[in-house]
């Protein structure tokens, strides 16, 4: 006995609400889509793409073509009209997880750059319209003043003051863009 779902006949069987699909691979010829596929696709892209988690995305792209390429193949093939418009979608979310890591990582940079040269303004402004000690009025005051290292500066204006410390990806991000612009950190 058969049933008709988004992916053609299959045997009527129970299925699961979580995991309808099983285990069931998808064939098309010689390519075989599995649930693996939608599992990596699903916690290394698209999860993190949703949780808005840019900077958690995999970044390897030989791995990004070969799933894409993977199932670039099967929706070729594929002559069921809702199996290609699934595996299209899942193609979208790819390209836009990836689309989304790089637009992040360049918006990191941006942001590193606008605070280099907003610095450098600062610096050239500051020594101007100083006034010598015996111009001013007798009431003078001291202050005292520290600063934090670049590095932690740059963190906390792009990513906020942490709550449970720097975490070390933010911290590699900011210290390779540093490098690329010869800023000490």
């Amino acid at each position: 006995m058969y049933s008709k779902c988004i992916f053609g006949q299959t045997p009527q069987i129970q299925r699961n609400m979580i995991n309808p699909l099983g285990d069931i691979p998808f064939q098309n010829n010689e390519y075989k889509f599995s649930i693996e596929h939608l599992n990596e696709l699903q916690n290394k892209y698209t999860n993190h793409l949703a949780s808005k988690s840019y900077s958690l995305i995999q970044n390897d792209l030989l791995e990004y073509s070969d799933l894409y390429t993977n199932i670039s193949k099967i929706e070729l093939n594929s002559t069921q009209k809702n199996m290609k418009l699934l595996l299209k979608i899942s193609l979208h979310g790819l390209t836009g997880a990836i689309n989304a890591f790089h637009l992040n990582k360049k918006n990191i940079e941006l942001n590193l750059e606008n605070m280099i040269l907003k610095s450098k303004v600062k610096t050239m402004l500051s020594n101007k319209n100083n006034r010598s000690v015996t111009e001013m009025e007798s009431n003078m005051s001291i202050v005292k003043k520290f600063t934090l290292a670049p590095l932690y500066s740059y963190y906390i204006v792009l990513f906020g003051v942490p709550d449970n410390g720097f975490e070390p990806d933010k911290i590699n991000q900011i210290i390779s863009f540093m490098k690329k612009y010869n800023v000490d950190f």
